[in-house]
């Protein structure tokens, strides 16, 4: 995946004409929330699995983060940045733009949010194993971060997710290979007809990217069960894995 070199000064995008005059975008360094809940009892020395909650179109960190009562344990660090761009009472992380030559950008921009995110937490928390969840477009997000941060995780969870052929290449698919990938699916998402499920299945797995997938009842929400089963399957992630380095 090919993203564009940043530079420190600001930039200035052309955008598009409107009764003639020129739209610009501005790009600067601005702040992100980043909501964090802590394990209520933490033991000094230990390293505890981090997952990552990327919340998806017009949602917010603070709904996912709600998401802590329905895991149904407390083994987490659980931590959810807010997507930069607002819409409505929501957010997103892509900048809502049909010009191409923009999206490269503001994909690398999002990526690094998560990137910088994860460092952040790491500096402050006593941090193990690293987890992606992502909804909807928080699910496209977290496949674009796992290839350029794929030595850095442990497993990928994704609910709601469109095609992988139109957000992957083949290098991309290469640089997942062999990460466990957790895939959840309402059958009755209408953004993303269930029945394509199986096929999507069979093509990660012909790509090397063990798949776990879990079919629920419902549409493009996170329902309960498939959220419980996403612990559950974290959970087993971590026992067949070493213990992460303080």
């Amino acid at each position: 995946m090919n993203f564009p070199s940043r530079c420190l000064a600001l930039r200035l995008a052309l955008l598009a004409t409107v009764a003639g005059a020129q739209g610009l975008w501005v790009e600067a360094k601005v702040l992100t929330p980043l909501r964090v809940e802590l394990p209520t009892s933490m033991v000094p020395g230990h390293t505890y699995p981090l997952v990552l909650l990327l919340h998806g179109r017009g949602g917010s960190a603070k709904a996912m983060l709600s998401l802590r009562s329905r895991l149904g344990t407390e083994s987490f660090i659980l931590a959810a940045p807010q997507g930069p761009y607002a819409m409505g009472e929501g957010f997103c992380w892509f900048l809502p733009t049909q010009d191409p030559t923009l999206w490269a950008h503001t994909d690398a921009q999002a990526v690094e949010l998560i990137q910088r995110a994860i460092q952040s937490l790491k500096q402050r928390h006593p941090v193990g194993h690293v987890y992606l969840l992502g909804h909807s477009e928080g699910a496209a997000l977290a496949y674009l971060t796992a290839v350029k941060l794929r030595a850095e995780l442990a497993g990928l969870l994704v609910f709601g997710a469109g095609k992988p052929s139109a957000l992957l290449e083949d290098a991309d698919l290469a640089a997942l290979k062999g990460l466990p990938h957790f895939l959840a699916h309402g059958q009755s998402d209408r953004t993303s007809p269930y029945g394509e499920l199986p096929a999507r299945v069979a093509f990660w797995q012909a790509a090397g990217v063990p798949t776990t997938f879990v079919g629920y009842a419902g549409g493009h929400g996170l329902n309960d069960a498939p959220i419980e089963a996403a612990a559950a399957w974290i959970l087993k992630q971590e026992q067949t894995r070493a213990p992460a380095a303080p």
